[in-house]
C-alpha cells in the first residue's frame, strides 16, 4: 500500500505573489500572480488606481486597443492533458483547481511508495491574462515577462528561506518567451528539487513548475536538475497547447 502523500511533496513557485489563492505547505504557494523582486501589480487588468479622498484623477490614461484577437478567458484545469500528468505525476490527485478573475492555478501531486523507496512528484500551473489598458494586452504581458527574467535573474545562484535557486536558463520553442530557473528547497521532511518555467503566449503569462524527491523515508533526495527541467519544459509544452486548443478562450 503506499505510503499516505505529504503536503511538502511540491515544486517552488518563486517571488512573492500580488494575490494568494491558497497555501498548500512545504514553502510553496500557489499564487497569482507573481511580482518577483516587489512593484508592479497583478498580471490582468492593471488599471488606473483610485484618487485618494474626494479629488478627481488630473487624467485617465487614454485607453489602447488591441489590433488581433486577444486572450479573454482561460481554459479549466481538467482539460488539461491527461497523458503529460500520467507521465510525469503517475497517479496524480489534482490538489488546486482555482479561476480568480483573470488568473487561473491548477496543481496535481503524488506520493508513491515502492519496494521501500518513496517517490513525490508534483506540477503546478498558475497563469494570468492582460487586458487592454492604458497600454495593449500584448505590450502589459511583455512588460511583466521583462520584470520576471530580470528579477529570476537577480535570484540565481543565491538562497533565501531554506531554497537555493540555480541559473536562468532561456528557453526557445516555448511561446513568444520563455526561460527556466531551478531550485532546491529544504523542508523539515525533505528536500525537493524543482525547474520553473515562466513564458509568454499573447497576452497571457504562464508559470510552470515540476518537481520531487525519491529515497528512502526521511531520506530523500531531490530530483536532478536535468530530469526537473526536462518535466517542466514538457509540461509547458502542453500548458501552450492546452491554452492554444481552448477555442473560445481568444477574441
Amino acid at each position: 500500500m503506499p505510503a499516505p502523500r505529504r503536503s511538502s511533496a511540491k515544486p517552488v513557485i518563486l517571488g512573492a505573489v500580488v494575490v494568494v489563492l491558497v497555501l498548500l505547505g512545504g514553502g510553496l504557494a500557489t499564487a497569482l500572480y507573481l511580482n518577483r523582486g516587489g512593484g508592479g501589480g497583478a498580471v490582468a487588468s492593471p488599471g488606473t488606481a483610485p484618487a485618494a479622498g474626494n479629488a478627481a484623477p488630473a487624467s485617465a490614461p487614454a485607453s489602447a486597443h488591441s489590433t488581433g484577437p486577444i486572450y479573454r478567458k482561460l481554459p479549466a484545469c481538467e482539460d488539461f492533458s491527461a497523458s503529460t500528468l500520467k507521465s510525469l505525476v503517475p497517479d496524480a490527485q489534482k490538489t488546486t483547481d482555482k479561476h480568480q478573475g483573470d488568473n487561473l492555478s491548477c496543481s496535481w501531486d503524488n506520493y508513491l511508495a515502492l519496494n521501500g523507496t518513496n517517490e513525490s512528484r508534483a506540477i503546478e500551473i498558475n497563469m494570468g491574462f492582460f487586458r487592454d489598458s492604458s497600454e495593449t494586452a500584448t505590450q502589459a504581458a511583455k512588460d511583466k515577462f521583462g520584470d520576471l527574467l530580470s528579477d529570476a535573474k537577480g535570484q540565481a545562484g543565491t538562497t533565501a528561506a531554506g531554497t537555493k535557486y540555480g541559473a536562468v536558463s532561456s528557453l526557445s520553442g516555448l511561446g513568444t518567451q520563455a526561460f527556466s530557473l531551478d531550485n532546491t528547497t529544504q523542508s523539515d521532511l525533505a528536500t525537493d528539487g524543482a525547474t520553473t518555467v515562466d513564458l509568454m503566449v499573447d497576452n497571457v503569462i504562464v508559470e510552470i513548475a515540476f518537481g520531487g524527491s525519491d529515497g528512502p523515508m526521511g531520506q530523500e533526495k531531490p530530483m536532478a536538475a536535468i530530469d526537473t527541467s526536462k518535466g517542466a519544459q514538457t509540461a509547458a509544452h502542453a500548458a501552450i497547447d492546452w491554452l492554444t486548443a481552448c477555442s473560445d478562450c481568444k477574441s
